[in-house]
């Protein structure tokens, strides 16, 4: 039986490489409240779950963790706590309640500041979701980054570095507007200090992350973009490989790809999430591109950056999809040739467009498309996997 003096914690992260990162800033707050970690679940005296909800099966795969861990610690009488964070709770507050009223602690990625007070005790699960946040004003960033920015860092070469968080572009199959909020950057001070503290500590790599690093800058300076930052973070000598993900292509420009063309330790793998070939049913996702323009910039990144490989992300059986314009995103991938791709069926996002599209595709067909799909790109494209493969296979992005 484990015990509650040593205060050990055990988390557990699904989806993207930005909750990996939160889940750094939750290990860092947690070992600066006096807890230190435990390798397995079972010897910890809490266990979070740091959530996904980009699609229904990451949801459905943390719905049967919580009640695996709940049935554990009864059978076995252990002291743990259950807390839930990340991307699930902030819009399923009325779900959780119904499917896990045995959690202790729900925060979200806009409050996660707030674990070490809700570990205390004394604030009932009803009310700790009521204080779920939509988002972060930008006035209110220098105090999270106050609370959470000395994370614990995974040992190894690689140091991940958000750069801004939320998402304005609001797709319409897309959750990330409703658990992220909406779009704002990091000061490029803060950013910089950050990557600057990391030299002399083995890191030799960083990566930029937000939902649209492209669109870095615009909300808070202006006349200070993505491309500029590139430029200040390549200009550390001690790092010898630099890499951001996601890239909106709405937001890559000819500037940006010069840019990562000019610096040698900057990474010349690129996501780029294309998501679908046909124009119509782009329009439909409110992509804001022509596969004409998005292939374009495709020709130009790899005309520009010498051993440049573009990866993408692909969804099949979107609202709608008629079988042509099935057939248009197999013709996309013929003739762009992608170096590796991430592919998904269309997963319905409570709160979103899409959701509620006439034209729902039935899970059989949705499953020959993706079959489909998987196996040309297997046929094309036997490669290697990108250096930095999502967290979670088939995942798409923004």
């Amino acid at each position: 039986m484990n015990s509650p003096l040593l205060r050990r914690y055990h988390i557990i992260t699904y989806g993207c490489q930005m909750n990996k990162n939160d889940s750094e800033r939750l290990s860092g707050l947690l070992e600066n409240t006096g807890w230190t970690e435990a390798e397995r679940a079972e010897e910890a005296n809490l266990v979070v779950l740091n959530t996904c909800s980009v699609r229904d099966k990451a949801e459905r795969r943390v719905l049967g963790k919580f009640h695996e861990l709940d049935y554990l610690r009864r059978q076995n009488g252990l002291d743990m706590k259950l807390a839930m964070t990340g991307c699930m709770p902030q819009h399923l507050r009325g779900f959780v309640l119904e499917k896990l009223p045995f959690l202790d602690v729900v925060v979200g990625v806009n409050n996660m500041e707030q674990l070490p007070a809700y570990l205390a005790g004394g604030v009932p699960l009803a009310a700790q979701l009521a204080t779920m946040r939509p988002g972060r004003k930008e006035s209110e960033v220098a105090s999270y980054e106050e609370n959470l920015a000395a994370q614990k860092r995974e040992p190894g070469k690689r140091a991940w570095v958000s750069i801004a968080f939320g998402c304005d572009k609001f797709c319409t199959y897309c959750i990330v507007p409703f658990t992220r909020g909406r779009e704002y950057s990091r000061k490029k001070e803060s950013i910089l200090e950050e990557i600057r503290g990391l030299e002399g500590r083995g890191y030799t790599e960083v990566v930029l992350l937000g939902q649209n690093v492209n669109s870095y800058g615009k909300t808070t300076y202006g006349d200070y973009l993505f491309p500029d930052l590139l430029e200040e973070v390549a200009a550390f000598s001690f790092l010898e490989d630099i890499g951001f993900m996601t890239s909106h292509p709405r937001d890559v420009d000819q500037r940006l790809i010069d840019v990562i063309a000019r610096h040698k330790n900057l990474s010349k793998e690129i996501h780029f999430p294309l998501q679908h070939g046909d124009d119509v049913v782009l329009t439909r996702m409110n992509r804001g591109y022509t596969f004409a323009e998005y292939a374009a910039k495709v020709e130009a990144l790899r005309r520009t950056i010498p051993g440049a490989r573009v990866g993408t992300d692909l969804i099949v059986a979107f609202p709608g999809e008629t079988e042509a314009q099935f057939q248009k995103t197999l013709e996309a991938v013929e003739h762009l040739r992608f170096d590796w791709a991430n592919t998904a069926a269309f997963s319905p996002r409570p709160g979103t467009k899409a959701a509620v599209m006439d034209g729902q595709i039935p899970e059989a067909e949705k499953a020959r498309r993706l079959a489909v799909l998987n196996d040309l790109l297997d046929r094309l494209n036997p490669r290697t996997a990108p250096r930095l493969a999502p967290i979670r296979e088939t995942e798409t992005s923004p």
